[in-house]
């Protein structure tokens, strides 16, 4: 059975409670999907037509699905609070920066040093080791970056940002 299908105008996003889907693009499989795993959003987000099959693989599928309009609403709230919260920051980060410098065991020096650090990181000499989550848009993974000078790694928590992930 179909749940949708390429081309289709996507009003809405799935997920999957239970069960097993698969998409298919063309004739090929493109990938399968299951238990707490959304789809759909791409046509919610771009406004663009399904770009693939949605087909059930296991005998009982149990979806929710969340409308075009509730999905705006979603969206609305969701950068409301970002707003209000990336204000609050802005507010704060004063108050921060003086905290930090009272109470960092950090010297001056070594802040300047951790900051010039970040800054001279190229990305391609990072190296991956584990994923530590993914999402709809993305990928958290714990990367590692040799320090020539001390002979030991530094880690950090890299984000990567896809619109196809």
């Amino acid at each position: 059975d179909y749940i949708c299908k390429q081309n289709d105008v996507g009003d809405k996003l799935f997920i999957i409670e239970e069960g097993m889907v698969q998409f298919i693009i063309g004739n090929q499989v493109a990938g399968a999907v299951q238990n707490g795993s959304i789809f759909g959003e791409l046509s919610l987000v771009y406004g663009i037509p399904r770009s693939a099959d949605v087909k059930a693989l296991t005998p009982c599928v149990m979806l929710w699905s969340l409308d075009a309009l509730s999905f705006r609403r979603i969206q609305a709230l969701v950068a409301n609070e970002s707003l209000k919260a990336s204000t609050l920051q802005s507010s704060c980060s004063a108050r921060v920066k003086r905290f930090r410098k009272e109470y960092s065991s950090l010297s001056d020096l070594q802040e300047q040093s951790n900051e010039k650090d970040l800054k001279q990181i190229n990305f391609k000499s990072l190296k991956r080791n584990a994923i530590i989550g993914k999402g709809t848009f993305g990928s958290v993974y714990l990367v590692s970056l040799r320090d020539q000078e001390k002979g030991k790694d530094k880690y950090f928590a890299l984000k990567c940002m896809s619109k196809s992930s």
